[in-house]
């Protein structure tokens, strides 16, 4: 539902549910954080974007996303450092 919420523009409801199955623990868990994670990069909040990242890559250190997490994260403290302001 998150992700459909995303591509209709409706971004509040996208984060909350994207939180919303992060939180609940379940087998789409990982899926959550990356999605809510990549979708905060997109939207220039890189430091929501990190700390989702960061807590699939600690909670989920197991997950096949843990590579695609670390690079996103990456982005996002790089943008975070090399933002004016």
């Amino acid at each position: 539902l998150a992700r459909s919420q995303q591509r209709l523009g409706e971004l509040d409801s996208a984060r909350r549910g994207f939180a919303a199955v992060a939180d609940a623990g379940g087998p789409l868990a990982d899926q959550a954080l990356y999605d809510g994670g990549t979708m905060e990069n997109k939207l220039g909040d890189f430091a929501a974007a990190a700390a989702m990242l960061e807590r699939l890559v600690n909670r989920y250190p197991k997950s096949a996303l843990v590579p695609r997490a670390q690079l996103a994260r990456a982005y996002s403290f790089y943008k975070l450092e090399n933002s004016p302001g």
